[in-house]
């Protein structure tokens, strides 16, 4: 069922040119990913955004489909208002490229998950992007991470009482969660309505790991998805260290799913 929409998050190839890394992703396999378009000064994360213009082009040579945009941007700094503009900029982005969400965290490294400042800069910037997000049709899916304001499922309850819009979900990163101490089937089973996107991603508490050697679940992730009616997509990031080349890991990573997944298929064979 999800074999197809399994994608990758496109900064995790390695490749910073656009059309380089939509050719390698093709040569593996992959026909969905999720590419970052985001300047790097305005980024939540130093990663060198790809322009629009050369993801565009190379989704059209190789005719992929966009899984969902990266807004990855810290609401709760100074410069929110400059950051919500950016942000509108790529629910224009997913429009165009037919994407159904644009994902994003909620600040970096808090100690208190109660800041009253982080929590109002982030509630304000999130009311006007699910706002102009709604007249748009676009999810904003939020991330969850050990480092992040929102870092639990009563995390995200509290911001989607705040913000008030059927707009704001989930990008569901299972190794996020690890991270950060939590159960990532546990918070699946609380959230899965609202799962707009996921990651796939892999972790044991100290550290990202390579698929299959942490404590993600996969197998079952994709049964509870199933079972909840989610037809969105998945990308796969890479974020641990290793001696091989980034491509190397997301190829291996890519069929170790693929074997889940096929896997998973012939077992209703099997039964009968």
């Amino acid at each position: 069922m999800f074999e197809e929409k399994i994608g990758v998050f496109l900064p995790s190839m390695g490749i910073e040119d656009a059309g380089k890394a939509f050719a390698t992703a093709h040569r593996l396999g992959f026909r969905c990913c999720q590419p970052w378009c985001i300047d790097r000064e305005i980024a939540h994360e130093m990663k060198a955004g790809q322009s629009a213009d050369a993801v565009r082009d190379a989704r059209d040579k190789y005719g992929f489909t966009i899984s969902a945009l990266s807004g990855y941007m810290d609401f709760t700094a100074d410069d929110a208002k400059r950051k919500v503009k950016e942000f509108r900029r790529q629910i224009d982005l997913a429009v165009e490229f037919g994407a159904g969400a644009v994902c994003t965290e909620t600040g970096r490294n808090f100690s208190s998950r109660d800041d009253k400042t982080a929590w109002s800069r982030l509630t304000e910037a999130l009311k006007e992007i699910c706002r102009y997000a709604e007249d748009k049709g676009v999810a904003v899916a939020i991330e969850m991470g050990p480092r992040d304001l929102v870092a639990t499922v009563a995390g995200y309850n509290r911001l989607r009482e705040l913000v008030d819009s059927p707009r704001l979900k989930v990008n569901y990163d299972p190794a996020n969660i690890v991270r950060g101490g939590g159960d990532p089937l546990a918070v699946l089973r609380e959230l899965k309505s609202e799962v707009a996107h996921a990651h796939i991603k892999d972790a044991l508490p100290e550290r990202q790991m390579p698929l299959g050697q942490g404590k993600v679940d996969f197998a079952t992730m994709f049964r509870l998805l199933e079972e909840s009616g989610y037809e969105g997509y998945f990308a796969i990031e890479k974020e641990y260290a290793s001696d091989k080349a980034q491509v190397e890991c997301v190829a291996e990573g890519y069929q170790y799913i693929r074997e889940i997944l096929r896997r998973r298929e012939e077992k209703p064979c099997l039964a009968k």
